[in-house]
């Protein structure tokens, strides 16, 4: 894991001051999707956050920008359905929100997005997936920027594969 982390790392971590989605400052950024244009990085993280889900799981989704390449490989690599969730119903065609595979009650879904701070994103796709009645919705990402060890979403934790103290090491 340590080899992951300093690719991982090198990739993403950024210095500067930014602004995060949460609307917090920071001296330090880190950019998952600047990892992803490594396409060997971006296999490794997608399987060892694959890894970090139960067996169980029958699809994978992801909301936005940062999680939906996090998602698709995935899917590619593990054989499993691909469902996007969008911000908004699209206003042309169909006018859904949801793109790929539609969610059933029998699916144990597994909801990835590269980096967790406040959970929002991963909130807002969960109130959409749960119209659906899944079986299960499970949480993981690769970086946890939170302050909690254990970051916890509605009803179940949020697995990740690093944490904040761990990139700035």
């Amino acid at each position: 894991m340590t080899k992951l982390l300093d690719r991982f790392r090198d990739a993403a971590l950024l210095r500067g001051n930014f602004t995060l989605r949460s609307g917090r400052t920071s001296d330090y950024y880190i950019n998952a999707m600047d990892a992803f244009k490594f396409p060997s990085l971006l296999n490794d993280l997608a399987d060892d956050v694959f890894n970090l889900f139960d067996e169980r799981i029958t699809c994978v989704t992801a909301t936005g920008f940062g999680g939906t390449p996090l998602a698709t490989t995935i899917s590619s690599r593990h054989n499993l359905p691909l469902c996007c969730v969008r911000d908004k119903p699209k206003v042309y065609g169909t006018k859904s929100q949801i793109e790929g595979h539609t969610p059933t009650r029998e699916d144990f879904i597994a909801l990835v997005d590269g980096v967790f701070t406040t959970g929002g994103s991963l909130r807002e796709a969960t109130a959409i997936l749960e119209e659906f009645h899944p079986a299960s919705i499970e949480y993981a990402v690769i970086l946890n920027r939170s302050e909690e060890q254990k970051p916890m979403l509605l009803d179940g934790e949020v697995k990740y594969l690093f944490s904040v103290a761990d990139i700035l090491e």
